[in-house]
């Protein structure tokens, strides 16, 4: 009994040795990161840019400024976009302390209708903040809006059989409509009629 009990305290000495190597080796790593120095991110202005109603055939541009507020190196890695509609880019990829940066977020003409919120992520070496989000909103605004949607599906119409279907084209009263274009296997008519 007495031989079990020893090697059970053996044992426990053995753990309680190893356990604190590990701690000991935990707290250094934790205090040598904790006194290396970091690049941090921050934005100087807002981090929402909202381009209010715009005509939807036009880009706009968004420009946001960045720092970097922390004592060592900050790198840029990528600018992350959400939407196809977008483009987006920074014009540095490290940064020094104190040192700005800008990162320029486009949304591309003809991509994107009516009200919008889109978000961009720069991506740094900041263990602290490393996805930036920055936000451009709008309300584009398209030349014409189309009721029902701009989507045609007759099904399968039986031979010498009318089959009709009408939309509505809304748009500003200075808009001019030329003849219509029409692209069918098929003979098809349309008509123009201008509603008061």
């Amino acid at each position: 009994m007495k031989f079990l009990f020893w090697a059970g305290v053996r044992k426990l000495e053995y753990v309680v040795r190893r356990m604190s190597k590990i701690i000991l080796l935990f707290f250094l790593a934790v205090s040598s990161l904790l006194g290396e120095d970091f690049g941090s991110i921050e934005v100087v202005g807002p981090s929402a840019i909202d381009f209010g109603q715009y005509p939807a055939w036009e880009k706009r541009t968004a420009v946001y400024k960045i720092r970097n507020t922390g004592k060592g190196d900050l790198k840029i890695l990528k600018v992350r976009k959400t939407c196809g509609c977008a483009s987006a880019k920074c014009d540095k990829n490290l940064l020094e302390p104190n040192e700005y940066a800008s990162v320029e977020v486009v949304i591309l003409p003809s991509t994107i209708f009516n009200l919008y919120s889109k978000n961009i992520f720069v991506e740094s070496s900041d263990p602290k903040n490393r996805f930036l989000r920055l936000n451009v909103s709008g309300n584009a605004k398209p030349l014409m809006n189309l009721t029902p949607d701009a989507d045609l599906d007759a099904g399968r119409i039986k031979l010498n059989t009318k089959w009709a279907q009408t939309f509505r084209l809304e748009g500003g009263a200075d808009i001019q409509l030329g003849k219509p274009e029409i692209k069918s296997n098929y003979p098809v008519e349309v008509n123009l009629k201008k509603l008061r």
